[in-house]
């Protein structure tokens, strides 16, 4: 399965947290995660 974690900006200093966590939880079943979320705060493009 192919799982998309997508974090709007008040969750950015929080992105590589949850996303490493998730990878850590759902690779060993053999799904995929990809990460569209906001990378820090100062993201010029933001999702909200």
């Amino acid at each position: 399965m192919k799982i998309a974690l997508i974090n709007e900006n008040s969750q950015a200093a929080k992105n590589e947290m949850i996303c490493d966590n998730l990878k850590k939880v759902v690779e060993p079943m053999g799904h995929t995660v990809y990460n569209y979320g906001m990378y820090t705060a100062e993201d010029e493009t933001q999702l909200t």
